[in-house]
């Protein structure tokens, strides 16, 4: 399993009731289920995707504000919340250290522990700025 489908499979199943509100197709799934929905395979590909547009943007942190600015825009206007983007944070992790496996050392987690808590609260307060 991708980290990808990994993250949004612990998500979706851990928030249950968020990931069918964000995607009610996800609703009463198993995990079987969600595996085999091309739409999760997709909603999966687009939250790593700007993830890794972070990461490739980080000598320009000017263009990594816009680019999670305009994310975090975009979903606050969906109607979602800073307090669902707080829930998602501990579900990437987890999905990341269970991916990595043996790779998953210290120092990655004290890396992304930094690199998600920038992520999410950047796009948290662009969200409640604009609620």
């Amino acid at each position: 399993m991708s980290v990808t489908q990994s993250f949004c499979l612990y998500k979706t199943v851990s928030y249950g009731t968020l990931g069918s509100r964000l995607l009610p197709e996800f609703k009463g799934k198993n995990e079987e289920e969600l595996r085999g929905l091309f739409s999760f395979e997709t909603q999966s590909t687009l939250m790593i995707n700007i993830f890794d547009e972070v990461v490739e943007k980080l000598d320009d942190m000017d263009s990594v504000i816009n680019l999670l600015q305009k994310t975090a825009e975009r979903h606050r206007q969906m109607g979602i919340s800073a307090e669902v983007f707080r829930k998602i944070e501990e579900p990437f992790t987890i999905s990341l250290k269970n991916c990595l496996g043996d790779r998953y050392t210290e120092k990655i987690e004290e890396i992304y522990s930094i690199f998600t808590k920038l992520v999410f609260d950047l796009m948290c307060q662009v969200i409640e700025e604009g609620s």
